[in-house]
């Protein structure tokens, strides 16, 4: 008994035949074609799924805009640019033209969250760049709305900013709050805010426990990292701006609620490569323009602090930390 190759539904099958006489170069002969017949198959195969799965990585989901308003639609990525152009966006990202607004994966709107990180200030010896210290740290939780620091030496400093807020108006920024859950009674991370008017740079900071208060009619602002030679008459709406015995800023001899700064003033840090004179080695240099700071010159934060559940109110609207 002797076996042809032929085609059965399979790529190739092996078909058996009785008194096949052929001569030994015959048979390697076919054998060899029927080889050839089953490699030809296989690439077939193999070039219809590649083609297949390219088709599938050539699309892309698009939250696509109509007059009913966005919905997820799964288009070519060669047409992905012209859908953007037409104001459609793809999913998990920014919604055009509503600030503060992004889609999630099935193209529904959702608030933007921001996403603060953790950084450091200035080690034991008031120097400003890495090696940091071994025995400092600051170290995000899970849920990315908090932090654990660690500040055994006077003088370390570490932070926790976002650039979530950057170019809104400083005078907007009603309250923030947060939960205390371990760290040394009387002790609040404090607020270091860059704020510019497009020239000007300083950081305005509240030290005191300033959870759930109303920033509009708070007066305990301090005013740090500015150019001394150039009048603090820029922070104010109105009346001269000065730095009073206690670094508290005030304009018109009063020391400042947020609603007394101009409305030009905007949360933005300055992006020096090398920080001007003015600027001391706590200052915040990460880069945030939000920032939530642990430690000082002195010994007042030594120990360990952690909090959570931070949030932050603009305009009417509380944002929750997220990752």
């Amino acid at each position: 008994m002797g076996y042809i190759c032929a085609i059965v539904g399979q790529p190739f099958a092996w078909i058996p035949v009785r008194d096949l006489r052929i001569n030994s170069m015959q048979k390697q002969l076919k054998i060899s074609l029927c080889h050839f017949s089953a490699l030809v198959l296989v690439f077939a195969y193999v070039a219809i799924g590649y083609s297949s799965a390219t088709a599938q990585t050539r699309k892309v989901d698009v939250c696509h805009h109509d007059e009913l308003g966005y919905s997820k639609i799964n288009i070519s990525r060669n047409a992905l640019q012209a859908h953007i152009a037409h104001g459609d966006a793809e999913p998990q990202s920014p919604v055009p033209n509503q600030a503060g607004y992004e889609f999630d994966e099935n193209c529904q709107l959702t608030l933007s969250q921001p996403n603060f990180e953790p950084f450091y200030i200035r080690n034991n010896n008031s120097s400003i760049t890495p090696p940091w210290d071994s025995d400092m740290s600051i170290i995000e939780n899970v849920e990315g709305d908090g932090f654990t620091a660690v500040t055994p030496r006077g003088g370390q400093k570490v932070g926790y900013g976002t650039s979530f807020f950057d170019t809104r108006s400083v005078t907007t920024l009603q309250t923030v709050n947060w939960d205390k859950i371990s760290g040394k009674a009387g002790l609040v991370s404090y607020l270091n805010i860059w704020v510019t008017d497009g020239t000007n740079y300083a950081v305005i900071a509240s030290e005191n426990d300033y959870r759930n208060q109303d920033f509009a009619i708070r007066q305990e602002w301090k005013v740090f990292e500015y150019d001394t030679s150039v009048a603090l008459d820029w922070l104010c709406a109105s009346g001269a701006g000065a730095r009073d015995g206690s670094q508290y800023l005030t304009c018109g001899g009063s020391r400042v609620t947020l609603a007394d700064l101009g409305a030009n003033i905007k949360i933005l840090s300055p992006s020096f490569t090398v920080p001007p004179s003015y600027v001391g080695t706590g200052a915040p240099r990460a880069g945030y323009g939000f920032n939530l700071i642990f430690g000082d010159t002195q010994e007042n934060f030594i120990g360990s602090y952690s909090l959570e559940n931070i949030s932050v109110t603009f305009g009417g609207v509380t944002y929750h930390p997220t990752n």
